[in-house]
């Protein structure tokens, strides 16, 4: 039940190591940085874009994060989940205190992003308080949200992309860490909660590509800017890539785990 999610603490710590490597000491990471950097900057043409990414960034704060933080920890509780509610607490906590920790050792205040850490630990929080059923459907609207402030953060030219990715990371590094070490017991999902689970990731899967082809037939000149910025759009499509995969395969191994069944020599499956 443990080993998925350490590796997957793993590979977010060896994946955070990695970006820290490359944008810090390679020539090639520190110039791609300052390259998408400029692009973005660049691209403040667009209004509605540079409105809806900074009202974003704004839903991170401290007040947010402890409202929304006690509010994850008062629902675990009321669902009787004391481990996912105790989970959630030190998710959050570690790998916000991480960041912090991290940017005078670095010597540099925007390395890890602290706005991208709490959006990813909060998602990571979500998906290990909601019932098993339910994780893959928090793990998308979750990542989503992530997404969402990372890219709003580069648009903004307020974070470098690898700051972004870090942050993300180390949310997920300490997420797998704490839940290997807080197993929750077996569960065993209730009839129809399972397919009723799948059945709202999938349609909000559907919603997502929906929005996105209005978006491009109502606005067809985002397809011209695409275009022009390749090398933009592509690192913040890595990004919003970056945050799915993290809080997915958390949901992922986290689900499994719940799901595990327990048995003795004694008592096989008919």
């Amino acid at each position: 039940m443990r080993r998925p999610l350490l590796l997957y603490a793993g590979v977010c710590l060896a994946l955070a190591v990695a970006v820290f490597l490359f944008a810090f000491h390679t020539t090639r990471g520190r110039a791609w940085d300052s390259e998408i950097l400029r692009a973005a900057t660049a691209g403040r043409d667009i209004p509605s874009v540079q409105s809806a990414s900074d009202g974003l960034i704004e839903t991170i704060s401290i007040g947010s994060l402890v409202l929304l933080g006690g509010g994850l920890v008062a629902v675990a509780l009321l669902l009787g989940r004391a481990r996912a509610a105790l989970g959630a607490v030190l998710v959050i906590g570690a790998a916000n205190g991480t960041t912090q920790a991290l940017k005078p050792l670095i010597g540099d205040d925007r390395f890890p992003s602290g706005h991208a850490t709490v959006a990813m630990s909060l998602a990571l929080a979500t998906v290990l308080v909601v019932s098993p059923s339910w994780k893959l459907l928090a793990g998308l609207v979750g990542g989503a949200y992530a997404a969402g402030v990372g890219v709003s953060l580069v648009i903004q030219a307020a974070h470098y992309p690898s700051d972004v990715a870090a942050g993300y990371l180390v949310a997920g590094a300490w997420a797998g860490a704490v839940c290997a070490l807080l197993p929750e017991a077996p569960d065993t999902p209730r009839e129809g909660s399972a397919r009723a689970g799948f059945i709202a990731a999938a349609a909000a899967v559907t919603a997502f590509v929906v929005a996105v082809a209005i978006a491009v037939v109502e606005h067809p000149g985002i397809v011209v800017r695409v275009e022009d910025r390749t090398k933009l759009v592509f690192a913040l499509a890595v990004l919003a890539g970056l945050a799915l995969a993290v809080t997915v395969a958390q949901a992922i191994a986290l689900r499994s785990a719940s799901t595990t069944r327990s048995w003795s020599p004694g008592s096989m499956p008919e």
